[in-house]
Formats: C-alpha cells, structure tokens, sequence
C-alpha cells in the first residue's frame, strides 16, 4: 500500500500541494497555485471572502449585521454539526468532520479553497495597525484544491472532479481486490497531478529523510522578552487590557526541505491540527493543537488554548495546570471573547461552553475549552471565520487594544504565526454557502520562497522563521513566561536544527 508520505512527495514535485492531519485521518491535496493566490493586505476583505467562496471576480458580499454576509439558507451547509461533549474534544471534531456527510470527505474537499491568512490579514476582519515590517510570505494565500488523497484506516480514497476510487480494506470502487496488484491497474495514469503522483509513488516509494543541519541566526534576547513582559503588566495595571499575548521570533538558517521539516516534526510531536503547505510563494509547516473554526451543517466550534505545561513533570504538572488559579482565569478571559465572537453569528439563545479540561498534546500539557453555536441562517462557515479571526487566545482581551500592544512590543511582523491555516468547503457558489476547518497557527515555521520557485521542492530552504508566544496577565512571572516559549519552541528547533 503506498504511504503518505510516497504520495504526497510524489505530489509536491509537480506543483503546489497541502498536507493535513486530521486525527488518524490523512487529506492530501492538489492545488491550484496561479499568481492571484497570493493576496496582499491592500486587496481587502472583499477579495478574500469572494476568493473563499469559490469566486475569483473579488465582488464583495452583502453586508447582514457585524460579521457581514448573505443570507445562507442552512439546507445549503452539507453535513452534521459537531456538538463535542465527549472527554476528548479533539478526536470528536476529527471524527466529525471525516464523517459529517454521506459523501466521502476527498469528494467534499475536492474544488474547496484552502491556505492560509497571516496574522496580519486580521485587518480584513477589524481594525488593526500597519505591520511593523515586511511580511516574509503572502498575507493570505488562497487556492482551489483540483484533487485529494484521504487515508483512513488502511483504506485510500482519490477523487478529482471527474472520477472518486477507493484503495484497500473495505474499498467499493474498484473491486474485491483492491489492495493488491488491480490496485495499480484501477488508477488511470494520467489526466490528474494526483494520479500521475499515486503512480510514481507506486514505483518510488517515499524517499529517505536527511539529517536536519540548521542553526539559529537570529533569536530574541531574553533580556528584551523578559522586559516586554514586564511592560505589558504596566499596561495591566493601568486598565488598559486584562491580557496580552507577546511573541518573540526565531530565525534558522539552512533549515533543509519544508517537507523534511515536517517529516521530522510528524515523527516528533504529530499534531492534531497539523498542515504542510508548499507553494511558489512560500511554504508553511503547522504543528498547531488548537482549532479556531469548525463551522458545518448551520452550527460552529471553536477550542481556544490557554496554559501550558511540560508532561516531564507528569500527573503532578497535569493537576497543577488544572487546578492553578492564574490558569484558569487567562482561558476564562479568551473563552469569554471567544463566546462574544461568535455571538456576532449565532442564533440568539445558541451558544454553548463545555468543562475546561487539560489534555496531552505531543510533549505538552494543554488547558482547553469548547465554545459552539447554532449559526444564524444569515451566515456560514467564511462569516464565522471572519468574527472569530485573528484568534483571541494569541492577541488578548480587549483584542483592540492588546493588538496595539503588540504592535509597539514586538519588533517584527508575526505572519503566518498567530494567522490560519485550513480550508473552506463543500461550497454552494450560488447559495454563498460552506464549511470551514481552520486552525490557530501557533506551532508554525515559515519557509519564504526564493529567487527559484521550485527550489523548495528540490534543494533546502535558504532560512525559516518560527514564533512563540505566551499569554501574560498581572499574575504572570516574566521569567517563566520565557521559560514556556522556550517549551514550545523546542520541537520546532529538533525538526529544522
């Protein structure tokens, strides 16, 4: 049986290509990636949002109250809605959204748009100051998936607009013997980057993984980090915000192939947001735990982040995040922004807050909380985006405010960091209808294209660039709050070091 990773680098070779992990599922997608992808923060809301609905004539939509929209008939939105009550939050969503439509998820996702948005790109949703420098990559990149592989459970499912195979145990499409020899017979070799790929990958296999060979050239002095936290508490104390997310970036230097990071990364810490995403204008690669958006079949989630701690330290470290004081109040504060966001979409009386719970995420410990709703049937899955972005967990309370913080604290653009990544789908052009997965891009590394766009899929990367942050509040110990970042970034620097 071939794998994902002898199909997708199969895949990458001939153009731009997105990895997504959802779970135990794999989705492998072939993407458009023409020169009007790539979006600047001067093309404005319209743009995107007709972009993201399948449109690339950039006409804006009708504006329907805060978030903006249509009027979206909710018979339009295909699939059940994930309303997540069991303990462990995350396999439900993923299993929902495998399982949400009677229609196989590689035909759902099949003329979809997916990518990502900066952290920039907030200014499309709000208002929010000029970035600080340039962006090393697109403020969003936004394309439609042609083709798509899905993995689940030993079985391949491959559709294109045209055709829909199914590969291995309990596959229908292509015969009793599908795992063996007809495997190969039954998919045409041509017609389809995605078949073309599923056939070098046959003969090919998955190639071997170098050693990683990169070197941190520029990081954030502790010094400076330490005193913007110390900062941000001055402004604390002075009412002006409840909380404030401050970052500091990391820039490594032949960082080897984006794909290679994310092997090693998949290998380290696998992600329950993960995603890869390879294009001429730069590549990213996620290791994200945290969901900003999953909004389908009329209702919307959203599972903010905050506290961290090592799992070294065990159960111990694990009662300890659940149980402290500071805690619990910073996720109480972006649960209660986030319940507003989505107030701006949902239908009156709708929305709902689970248990907070601490679960394992890689080496990390994480405190987490559901919010849902039903969704107004004005709106969908791109007006939920558009209310909840940029996420509240990694700006602060009041957003507005904590934003104009970072942007006098911290020294460089974020970029992808702290933006999305994910997709809108099962669109319905003319019913301005669909569903949306998009995660926080927190855990992200950044790779910029250079002078040569296919280098990154043949050769290393001249540099990527990593950010991570902490949420600081009155209570906060500078010192540990360094401590953290440095926990997050450390899995990051053992896949591209």
């Amino acid at each position: 049986m071939v794998s994902p990773e002898a199909l997708y680098a199969a895949l990458r070779q001939t153009g731009a290509a997105a990895w997504f992990d959802l779970g135990r599922t794999t989705v492998l997608l072939a993407l458009e990636d023409h020169g009007d992808a790539a979006l600047t923060l001067a093309e404005g809301a319209a743009v995107w949002e007709a972009r993201a609905r399948g449109s690339t004539k950039g006409t804006s939509i009708a504006s329907a109250g805060p978030a903006g929209g249509g009027v979206h008939p909710s018979s339009a939105v295909v699939g059940g809605a994930p309303d997540v009550g069991a303990p462990d939050v995350d396999r439900e969503v993923n299993e929902r959204v495998v399982a949400a439509s009677p229609r196989p998820l590689a035909q759902r996702v099949v003329g979809g748009t997916f990518g990502w948005f900066s952290y920039e790109a907030g200014a499309w949703c709000l208002p929010t100051p000029a970035p600080r420098t340039a962006l090393p990559l697109p403020a969003a990149w936004l394309a439609r998936a042609t083709s798509a592989a899905v993995h689940a459970s030993g079985r391949w499912d491959l559709a294109t607009r045209a055709e829909f195979l199914q590969i291995g145990p309990n596959a229908s499409q292509v015969g009793p013997n599908a795992s063996g020899p007809d495997t190969v017979a039954a998919v045409p070799r041509t017609g389809d980057r995605l078949f073309e790929a599923w056939h070098h990958a046959v003969r090919h296999g998955a190639p071997a993984l170098d050693a990683a060979h990169g070197r941190v050239v520029e990081a954030t002095p502790e010094a400076t980090y330490v005193a913007g936290v110390r900062a941000i508490q001055e402004h604390l104390r002075a009412g002006d915000c409840y909380q404030v997310n401050l970052a500091r970036r990391l820039t490594v230097g032949a960082p080897g192939t984006p794909f290679d990071a994310w092997r090693r990364l998949h290998a380290l810490n696998p992600a329950r947001r993960g995603a890869l995403l390879e294009t001429r204008h730069g590549a990213v690669v996620s290791n994200s735990p945290e969901l900003l958006l999953h909004a389908e079949g009329g209702r919307a989630l959203s599972v903010p982040i905050k506290g961290t701690s090592a799992r070294s330290g065990g159960e111990q470290a694990r009662r300890s995040l659940l149980e402290s004081p500071k805690e619990r109040a910073e996720l109480r504060m972006i649960v209660d922004l986030v319940r507003a966001d989505l107030a701006r979409v949902a239908r009156p009386g709708s929305i709902r807050t689970g248990a907070r719970r601490v679960g394992a995420v890689g080496h990390l410990w994480h405190a987490m909380q559901r919010v849902s709703c039903d969704l107004d049937l004005r709106y969908d899955a791109v007006d939920a985006f558009r209310a909840l972005f940029p996420a509240g967990s990694v700006t602060g309370a009041p957003r507005m405010r904590a934003m104009e913080v970072i942007h006098a604290l911290e020294p460089v653009s974020r970029g992808v960091y702290c933006g999305s990544i994910g997709g809108f789908f099962d669109i319905d052009a003319e019913a301005r209808a669909c569903a949306g997965h998009w995660n926080v891009a927190i855990r992200t590394l950044s790779f910029p294209a250079s002078s040569n766009p296919t280098s990154m899929r043949s050769s290393s990367a001249d540099e990527a660039h990593l950010h991570v942050g902490a949420g600081i509040v009155l209570g906060s110990d500078p010192e540990r709050e360094w401590a953290e970042t440095s926990l997050k970034a450390e899995r990051l620097l053992q896949a591209v070091t």
